[in-house]
């Protein structure tokens, strides 16, 4: 597994994975010895580990969380209106 030095990384997020490396860990652990295979790696699922383009992961920053939270402030902001004109209508005599 790669790591990013300072833990977590906008683009890695906490790090990749190596598929392969896990299972041949697994099997080593399960006490599984694989099969030799004269498959070359480039035939093999996904064409190996230089056919992996890196994971598309879009910068977090902060708009999308100032963006909610402005939204979430005006659905407030509507709703206490709207029981406020509510609460007006009910009062008035008819």
């Amino acid at each position: 597994m790669w790591r990013p030095a300072k833990g977590y990384d906008n683009q890695e997020g906490f790090g990749i994975v190596d598929a392969a490396a896990a299972l041949a860990k697994a099997g080593q652990l399960a006490g599984h010895r694989p099969a030799a295979t004269s498959v070359p790696l480039a035939f093999r699922f996904g064409g190996g580990p230089s056919a992996v383009p890196p994971a598309p992961v879009r910068s977090r920053g902060s708009g999308q969380l100032i963006l909610s939270a402005l939204l979430a402030l005006a659905s407030l902001v509507l709703i206490g209106a709207a029981g406020t004109r509510l609460a007006l209508l009910r009062r008035r005599p008819r």
